[in-house]
């Protein structure tokens, strides 16, 4: 991940309200308070480089496709199944 404008533009909040009892950095702009993206600090997390992207902060479509959902007991009625497959090796 790699933010090419505006990053002395994020500030961070860690949340510790989190399942996992592991705070969550959350780091959204200070002028209109977007979300931006999110950092766990769970051990296995911050092992594996992991960051969860807010979609509508890309610029460009993207042929990505999702590897996991979270928290699907939690999605509403109204959100269709999504279509969760490996990822496809490019060479």
């Amino acid at each position: 991940m790699r933010i090419e404008q505006g990053a002395d533009q994020l500030t961070v909040y860690s949340d510790t309200s989190t399942d996992s009892g592991h705070p969550m950095e959350r780091h959204f702009c200070k002028i209109c308070g977007s979300n931006v993206y999110m950092r766990p600090t769970a051990p296995i997390a911050t092992s594996k480089g992991i960051r969860i992207v807010n979609f509508g902060t890309l610029d460009d479509a993207t042929d990505w496709v999702p590897q996991k959902q979270m928290y699907p007991e939690q999605q509403a009625s109204f959100v269709k199944q999504l279509d969760i497959r490996p990822r496809e090796n490019k060479l």
